[in-house]
């Protein structure tokens, strides 16, 4: 019997492999359910004059650099049977997680403890 099918890691800016990263891929692997490790970015305004000079969005930049780094820890952790999904959301980090969590459908939410 599967107790997990859908299974959310919420990275909350860690950089690192972290015990509760290597809980969810173990719960994950041993309940063949998928895992998707999210993180969320802050909104951060572009100045007006480094958008319109070099065109670019620090917002987005931040994003991908975080997917980056996220992507980098999953496949570091995966498997040869299994698959690491990543996300980057952009908002306040609690608020948004919630909304990930009601969106879709997942069975349990791990997080790693702050100190």
């Amino acid at each position: 019997m599967q107790r997990f099918k859908n299974i959310l890691f919420f990275a909350d800016g860690s950089e690192e492999i972290t015990p509760a990263l290597q809980r969810a891929v173990q719960l994950a692997e041993s309940n063949q359910a998928r895992l998707i490790v999210v993180d969320v970015i802050e909104p951060v305004k572009t100045p007006a004059e480094v958008s319109s000079r070099f065109d670019i969005d620090l917002c987005e930049l931040l994003k991908e650099h975080r997917k980056q780094v996220l992507e980098t820890l999953s496949q570091s952790m995966e498997k040869t049977d299994s698959v690491i999904y990543t996300r980057v959301l952009s908002g306040i980090p609690i608020a948004e997680v919630i909304k990930f969590v009601q969106s879709g459908d997942f069975d349990l939410l791990i997080k790693m403890a702050r100190p």
